[in-house]
């Protein structure tokens, strides 16, 4: 009725007032619904900074992470049944007993309630769950292996650490996350070299450590090693953390911001080995404890390159998730060329280093989840040009629109992910659907998006094709006073029109090859519209050609002419 409305063009405009519930946020609009997510700066940033975030947001269109990738929290211990985080409690170690599942440990002679949570506070920032409560991880959906080390122990404690690292990369870690620092010794040297070069089938363990908390010149152990990917500690408005006895301009900075200094330490250690900087000041995460050892399961105060590292590691989660066989160089790769520059008007990117330019206080600059994943998910190439003669056999994920005006042939699945998915087909442009072929709108099967066939350009589906359009999606064949658009339909091909507004509108030519049956299932309808002067040879048929017909339709409206 809305559409009769305004067809009738005595309306401005006419929409149904569909029944729909209004979910109460916060703080606003957010892409998240857990309850503390509108806290979570670093994730997404609502200060005037807007920009000093991890763009979470945005890479959570492309994944929230696979279950296969397994990241290695190296800690004090984790919570196993804390309520926003999801465990398989058999696959973590304990170093001390060198059994499963995993322990929490801390100094109970000097009530050290910080080594108690730590290792859920870690860990809530890679994979809280999207659950609606708590907080939100950045890799939810991925697999943690807590490894639990009792950091009061000092005896053996080199050899100690070294074993957990290895247990973690010869059972399966993808990443190791590793939000403490040591003096350097000979065996976690060999460990952490051993899980880079060996782990992961020999792609290398991706290894992230924090830079530490001393403002030091230059990172600590294990981060300072060759290899690992050294992450210091940014607060909300995009400066380094600092505490007091450091620089009184950072100091000052940081005050102007939100009127504390950091409570960590002296400062996030900087200079020579670091890579990237991530959130480090009032981080929201999962916990264990307060003060008074009753149950505090939430906390909004922790920081340090403690809190900076596990960023990255969620954001390495990611990048496996959508690509598996990247190498740890790759991911470490493009981690450090796709970091943000932030507070240029503070820091100058002024040293040039192998994946881009860099600076001595936030290395690269800040971790950028949705660049770093587009960098290593996205194809390249969404402009066939004109000299083209292309064949897509391995599966595609486009992150914009594509335009044909060479020769594309597809056989195997493409994704596209872009707001308003379009292919365009133009200036005497073929694009082939072959045998394995599959359109998706990002991970869904039915595309709900247009593909526009202009005038003198091709569109064909070969045998063994299978394209599903649905919703609002559309194939249109367009004609001009010189060209017909063609859409060439062979034997084997599969078209299906999902649901009752998609359709297949025919202003070109039809082409049905030989032997071949143009048949359609679904709701959808095929729309014969303004053939131009040659409405008569609108359709071409092969020899032994035919048309089915099958399926509802609008309105019951299966051909319109």
């Amino acid at each position: 009725m809305a559409n009769l409305f305004y067809e009738s063009n005595y309306f401005e405009a006419s929409q149904p007032d569909l029944m729909e519930t209004v979910d109460y946020l916060q703080n606003g609009q957010s892409c998240s619904d857990d309850y503390y997510f509108n806290q979570q700066w670093g994730l997404e940033n609502t200060t005037e900074y807007d920009n000093i975030d991890i763009n979470a947001c945005d890479a959570w269109e492309y994944t929230k992470g696979d279950s296969d990738i397994i990241i290695a929290v190296l800690d004090s211990g984790v919570k196993l049944d804390h309520e926003d985080l999801s465990i398989n409690s058999q696959i973590g170690w304990d170093i001390e007993t060198e059994t499963s599942p995993s322990d929490i440990y801390w100094n109970e002679e000097l009530n050290q309630l910080g080594s108690y949570n730590h290792g859920t506070n870690c860990t809530g920032i890679i994979a809280a769950q999207h659950n609606e409560i708590g907080v939100a991880g950045i890799a939810p959906d991925c697999e943690i292996m807590p490894i639990s080390y009792n950091f009061h122990n000092s005896e053996n404690m080199f050899q100690r650490l070294a074993k957990g690292i290895n247990h973690a990369w010869q059972n399966g870690a993808d990443i190791i996350s590793c939000s403490w620092i040591s003096g350097q010794h000979f065996y976690i040297d060999n460990a952490i070299n051993n899980a880079i070069t060996n782990g992961r089938n020999s792609l290398g363990t991706v290894v992230v450590a924090a830079s530490g908390n001393d403002n030091n010149t230059t990172v600590e152990y294990p981060s300072m090693l060759t290899g690992v990917i050294s992450v210091g500690a940014v607060h909300e408005c995009g400066t380094r953390c600092v505490g007091f006895h450091t620089s009184a301009i950072e100091i000052t900075e940081m005050l102007n911001c939100n009127g504390e200094l950091w409570p960590i330490g002296k400062g996030s250690s900087y200079g020579v080995g670091l890579n990237v900087v991530a959130p480090g000041q009032n981080v929201y995460t999962t916990n264990v404890k307060r003060s008074d050892f009753t149950t505090l399961l939430y906390t909004g105060g922790f920081g340090g390159t403690s809190a900076a590292a596990p960023h990255v590691s969620g954001v390495a989660a990611l990048l496996l998730s959508v690509n598996p066989d990247l190498n740890y160089t790759e991911v470490k790769d493009a981690i450090e060329s796709t970091a943000q520059k932030i507070r240029t008007d503070f820091y100058d990117y002024n040293v040039s280093k192998p994946n881009g330019m860099w600076n001595e206080k936030l290395g690269y600059g800040m971790v950028d989840a949705y660049a770093a994943l587009e960098s290593v998910f996205c194809h390249d190439d969404v402009f066939i040009e004109s000299t083209d003669n292309i064949i897509w056999s391995d599966e595609t994920n486009l992150c914009e629109n594509l335009i044909v005006e060479g020769a594309l042939t597809i056989n195997a699945p493409v994704h596209i992910y872009s707001d308003l998915p379009e292919i365009t087909i133009q200036n005497g442009g073929h694009l082939i659907f072959d045998t394995g072929s599959e359109l998706y709108y990002r991970d869904v099967e039915d595309f709900n998006g247009n593909i526009n066939v202009e005038a003198g350009s091709t569109l064909e589906f070969k045998n063994g094709s299978d394209i599903v359009l649905a919703e609002n999606g559309k194939i249109m064949v367009n004609h001009d006073s010189n060209n017909s658009g063609d859409l060439v339909f062979n034997s084997g091909a599969s078209l299906t029109l999902l649901d009752d507004n998609t359709n297949l509108e025919i202003a070109g030519d039809l082409h049905i090859a030989s032997n071949a049956t143009f048949t359609f299932t679904g709701d959808g309808y095929i729309k014969f519209s303004n053939p131009g002067g040659d409405a008569a040879n609108n359709i071409f048929c092969g020899t032994g050609a035919s048309i089915v017909l099958q399926g509802s339709g609008q309105n019951d409206k299966i051909m319109e002419v």
